[in-house]
């Protein structure tokens, strides 16, 4: 039974709808999101299947076999110099200078190359060990049972790598490329890297290695550069502030292996404190050698004073002296005392002055009791020198030496050793003033002396020199005293709030961030791989590629026939194509126009796309419906409806065009089928063009149309040979016949300026050939023959043996018959 239920408005090819160019703009623009699932996902499910599984597997071998990374970090608390001042200290806010930079400052020390280099060292980096096993190699950090004790190393050492195979637990090999020699533990051994021995340590288990049948365990031992390995740590150490309030610094890195990290970090940390403890002491330092050069002077002057008032005394006889003489001594002695002082004092500015001229620099926390000099300006002088000294220090090891910064610097600390020199200039010609009046008083008492007896005068004299110096020389001892206290007791400004601690979970891989990325690659691929191929394919692959790149109605869709024979519509009269035929018999209904007898016309771009099967069942449809129906085979170059019957081709079209056979001698009856007869192309003439065009050819139509309702013409390709175009005028209908994957997308252009020139009339198009895989177009998984038909599974015969992996996957959801 025919499906004629399809009216005007849901069937696109029925005339005067809209015009061809707003055809072609509404359906080139409509997005049909079912039309894309199914081109992209459903129809290549098993594709996505592939990838994603793949991309998983891949995703866990990544996670595995991808050395983790972890994060490191420990916490510094930097103290701010300016937190040092009180507030009743006007001399010291007077005197302070700008500290912003402070925290920047250390950032640049903790940083710094020389401290990671000599961390490194400490650390005994130079030497790394390794596990190799099959598929990966893992660094043993303190876990190797073995290890290198070198006695010589030559330079291509540096760089270089052991590959060493333990043997048993005495022996073991050395592996360089395809040569291996075996050596015992703790044998000298000459290489070609230097002289060394391979020892066992308290990790090695003998017994592991002594098993009979056990794996060969394999060892590589790496020398490091040490001055490369400074170089990588630095770019991997991080310092960065907490806040910006406090002055704290979190000091981190990212590495494999997590206690040589935080052992990395804590040594580092230790370096850095201990590094600031030594230039806080370095003045200190010279302090103490300058008052031991001075003792050492003075205790040599004491024994010769010593012994020259022993030797006058016994020289002279002389026990003691008067009651006078002692006054006059005493005051003499107190004006010695006040020259000595001064003297000491200038001595001082001697060797301050001297040592800021040879360009020595001042560095460290300066206490003013170990500057000798009694005047409070000087003092804060020398401790602001030192702390530009330091701060520049501090600035060099971050930013380079032409930096204006570090330029403002310089000259800040010129013009403060021009200011200290200049001070000790003048101060030193004020205690010369004051060393002159003093001598010249002692001048005075000393004139009054020479009344004394000339033997108890000397004596005298010789005793005030002894005292003067041992005065002094407890008063150098005295204030060695107090700066070795000093430097005893200095403590870092800087410490350690949080040792080194390492985040338990890796920040790479992340597992889960590999897992979602796998399964974004294994959806996108292959929508990549759909879309290229789409993209690079010119052919037509199904309904949407005629709607976007066409405006020509189209009539219906049929599918790839498994059968050998072309007469399908007979042997299968419930199969797909079957129904797809009988849509298409009632889509023409639209274009008949009420037409009693109608001229359809069939043809394509090219051959093998399916004209000659498409007119044969067309034909079988139309006689099967009631209607006398003739096919004619206008295709008389290549003649293809014989293969639907059992007619040989020796009296056909082309006898009657050249006048040898009459309409009855070449009208053949189908035989079976009511309704139908057949006019073959007959003999291949040897000008086929110039008989189409022959006046004949439109006797033998007015006859036709007289005898039969529908005219059935299969004839040759459009767009290769003329005889459709000049065919073309006596139909009514013209059927242009696509094949999936075998037209290409350009031939519609040919028909396209037909039917937009108005060349052809009726034109209408049918995709042919269409596989099972396109024949869901988004209203089901049926056939939209006249948009809306389809029974589901079951009902057309080849559904009843569906097989496969896609027959399986569809079985999975569809429903069960109830009994």
């Amino acid at each position: 039974m025919e499906n004629n239920n399809t009216t005007q408005n849901n069937f696109p090819g029925y005339p005067n709808q809209q015009n061809p160019a707003q055809q072609q703009e509404s359906s080139g623009s409509e997005f049909n999101l079912k039309h894309i699932f199914n081109k992209y996902f459903l129809r290549h499910w098993y594709l996505y299947v592939y990838t994603l599984v793949l991309a998983m597997i891949t995703a866990y071998f990544y996670n595995w076999y991808a050395t983790p990374i972890y994060f490191t970090s420990s916490t510094v608390l930097v103290k701010d110099p300016r937190q040092n001042q009180s507030g009743n200290d006007l001399l010291a806010k007077l005197d302070a200078y700008d500290n912003i930079g402070t925290m920047d400052n250390e950032i640049g020390i903790i940083r710094s190359r020389a401290l990671i280099h000599k961390t490194l060292n400490e650390l005994g980096f130079a030497k790394s060990y390794f596990l190799k096993g099959d598929v990966k190699t893992s660094e043993l950090y303190k876990e190797s049972p073995i290890e290198l004790e070198a006695d010589t190393l030559y330079k291509n050492a540096i760089n270089s790598a052991l590959n060493i195979q333990i043997i048993s637990s005495t022996k073991f090999k050395i592996i360089k490329g395809d040569r291996a020699t075996i050596y015992s533990f703790g044998q000298t051994i000459a290489h070609s890297t230097g002289k060394f021995r391979i020892k066992k340590n308290a990790l090695f288990v003998d017994s592991y290695y002594n098993r009979p049948n056990a794996e060969k365990v394999n060892f590589i031992i790496r020398l490091n550069d040490i001055d490369v390995l400074t170089d990588t740590y630095q770019t991997a150490l991080k310092v960065e502030p907490v806040s910006k309030q406090a002055s704290l610094l979190q000091v981190s890195m990212q590495g494999p292996v997590k206690a040589k990290t935080e052992d990395f970090l804590n040594k580092h940390c230790e370096v850095y404190i201990k590094k600031g403890i030594e230039n806080k002491n370095e003045y200190a330092v010279n302090t103490l050698k300058f008052i031991d050069e001075q003792l050492e002077l003075l205790t040599r002057d004491i024994d010769i004073n010593e012994a020259n008032v022993e030797g006058f005394r016994v020289k002279k006889g002389i026990t003691d002296l008067n009651i006078e003489a002692g006054s006059y001594l005493e005051a003499v002695k107190s004006f010695d005392y006040k020259i000595s002082d001064i003297q000491v004092q200038l001595s001082f500015l001697e060797y301050l002055e001297k040592y800021l001229i040879n360009g020595h620099e001042i560095s460290g926390n300066v206490s003013p009791s170990t500057i000798m000099v009694n005047d409070p300006a000087l003092q804060n002088m020398v401790i602001k020198l030192s702390e530009l000294e330091n701060q520049r220090k501090a600035k060099a090891s971050i930013i380079k030496s032409n930096n204006p910064v570090i330029k403002q610097l310089a000259d800040e600390i010129e013009n403060t050793r021009s200011q200290i020199l200049e001070t000790i200039r003048s101060t030193r010609n004020g205690l010369t003033a004051s060393l002159d009046e003093a001598q010249s008083q002692k001048a005075g008492i000393q004139s009054k002396l020479r009344l004394l007896p000339s033997a108890q005068r000397e004596l005298t004299s010789l005793m005030r020199g002894s005292n003067i110096k041992e005065t002094l020389y407890q008063y150098l001892l005295t204030k060695k005293a107090e700066t070795a206290i000093l430097l005893a007791s200095t403590t870092a400004d800087n410490r350690v709030v949080d040792t080194a601690r390492t985040f338990p979970k890796p920040l790479k891989p992340v597992k889960s961030l590999t897992y979602s990325v796998a399964l974004l690659l294994g959806l996108l691929l292959p929508a990549v791989i759909i879309y290229a191929r789409d993209m690079m394919n010119d052919k037509i692959s199904d309904r949407f590629d005629l709607e976007r790149l066409t405006s020509i109605p189209i009539l219906g869709m049929i599918g790839l026939s498994a059968s050998k024979s072309s007469l399908v519509v007979t042997e299968k009269p419930n199969s797909h194509i079957s129904e797809a035929f009988r849509s298409i018999r009632t889509n023409l209904q639209y274009f008949s126009q009420n037409r009693e007898k109608n001229t359809i016309m069939i043809t394509s771009s090219i051959s093998s796309e399916g004209k000659s099967f498409c007119s044969i069942n067309l034909a079988v449809m139309m006689s099967l419906s009631g209607r006398k129906t003739v096919l004619v085979g206008c295709d008389l170059r290549k003649p293809k409806i014989t293969v639907g019957f059992d007619f040989t081709s020796e009296v056909g079209l082309s006898n009657y065009l050249i006048g040898i056979a009459n309409e009855k001698d070449i009208i053949q009856n189908s035989g079976s089928i009511p309704n139908l007869d057949i006019i073959l192309s007959g003999p291949k003439p040897p000008n086929p063009s110039e008989l189409i065009i022959s006046p004949k050819m439109d006797e033998l139509f007015n006859y036709l149309r007289q005898h039969y309702d529908y005219i059935i013409l299969d004839t040759p390709p459009i767009g290769l040979i003329t005889d459709a175009m000049v065919l073309s005028k006596y139909a009514d209908v013209t059927v242009y016949v696509v094949r999936q994957s075998v037209t290409r997308k350009h031939h519609l252009n040919f028909i396209n300026n037909l039917y937009t020139e108005g060349k052809i009339k009726n034109v209408c198009i049918v995709l042919n050939a269409l596989r099972a895989s396109n024949k869901s177009y988004g209203y089901g998984y049926e056939y939209a023959y006249g948009y809306g038909y389809g029974y589901g599974y079951g009902y057309y015969e080849e559904d009843k043996n569906e097989k496969g992996i896609g027959a399986s996957f569809r079985n999975l959801f569809r429903k069960k018959k109830v009994s």
